[in-house]
């Protein structure tokens, strides 16, 4: 399973109105889940999720992004959660932390889903 955190400014309608809209879509203790034939993803905000990040990771975060909103976007098929984070408008403001300590703006992860440069498992430089 591969976990990842969203930030979007708060007031944006992505990411949860993509996953409102698929008509396969359900919702379970407020979580949104969408299941293909190839795997599942799930999404849900999570403000416990600032207990995770130390003083510096924080700092980066809000210096980039002041009213940042957390989601927790999980997913056992690396494709399915690209084409989530394809969905978001161009140029969006988010940005998404891979678990890994890399936090990049969306814009910069789907230029590298498009260029099939790897996101998912790389660190800071």
């Amino acid at each position: 399973m591969r976990t990842i955190i969203v930030f979007v400014p708060a007031c944006s309608a992505w990411p949860k109105n993509f996953f409102t809209s698929l008509s396969n879509v359900r919702e379970e203790n407020g979580r949104w889940i969408v299941e293909t034939d190839g795997g599942w993803a799930a999404l849900y905000s999570d403000d416990q999720i600032w207990h995770d990040y130390d003083d510096d990771e924080k700092r980066e975060v809000l210096e980039k992004l002041p009213n940042a909103e957390p989601y927790v976007l999980e997913s056992n098929d690396s494709s399915l959660l690209g084409q989530v984070i394809m969905s978001a408008p161009s140029r969006s403001d988010g940005l998404i932390d891979n678990d890994h300590g890399f936090i990049a703006p969306i814009w910069e992860i789907q230029r590298r889903i498009l260029l099939g440069e790897a996101w998912l498992e790389i660190s800071p430089k």
